[in-house]
């Protein structure tokens, strides 16, 4: 069981901030990432099946007392990109059914980092289903950098009656065209 002392100690690791120094700018000092996997391996050694749900919740809600942590709320969400025990894809597919847009567009980018048979289908799903045009771009750009052939259907798809555009008025059928290109380069080269 996950008791209330080792929640704080989950909040104390994700939320550490370092004190740099005043004259140092933060791409100057490497010590941000050293944190974060410092609280990912914390995190890894607790045995507890809760430890999922608390993250998630830290996700969601932030670290409570009625406000919302941004840093706490990341680094919790790339916590349970990195749990020991269980597989980042289960993670990411449910974001995919979040209702908020920048949870599915957050699925897509990562499930980028996550080559696989299982990611390949969920970014091909979003790229055909998902309402949000940005969500589908991200989908499609996804597919260019882990696709393979089982996710040309939806791309053609997409290249040819996909007329929407992200945010910044770049056309969803462009993206997949590029997707389609960056896959078949990819399978036509020698391995």
């Amino acid at each position: 069981m996950l008791d209330e002392k080792t929640k704080a100690r989950i909040i104390e690791h994700l939320s550490f901030e370092p004190q740099l120094e005043p004259d140092m700018e933060p791409w100057q000092n490497d010590v941000e990432n050293d944190i974060e996997w410092l609280a990912f391996d914390f995190i890894n050694t607790l045995d507890s099946p809760e430890v999922y749900s608390f993250l998630q919740h830290l996700v969601f809600k932030g670290g409570g007392n009625g406000g919302s942590n941004p840093l706490l709320r990341s680094r919790a969400f790339r916590a349970i990109l990195n749990l020991k025990d269980r597989d980042p894809i289960i993670f990411l597919e449910e974001l995919l059914l979040q209702p908020e847009s920048g949870w599915r567009w957050a699925a897509c980018r990562n499930l980028a980092e996550h080559p696989g048979s299982h990611a390949i289908l969920l970014l091909a799903h979003t790229l055909v289903h998902d309402k949000d045009a940005d969500v589908r771009f991200i989908a499609a750009e996804s597919l260019g950098i882990v696709g393979d052939e089982s996710g040309l259907p939806a791309l053609q798809h997409a290249e040819q009656h996909d007329s929407g555009c992200d945010y910044e008025g770049f056309p969803i059928a462009e993206a997949a065209r590029a997707a389609i290109r960056a896959i078949e380069e990819r399978t036509q080269r020698p391995p």
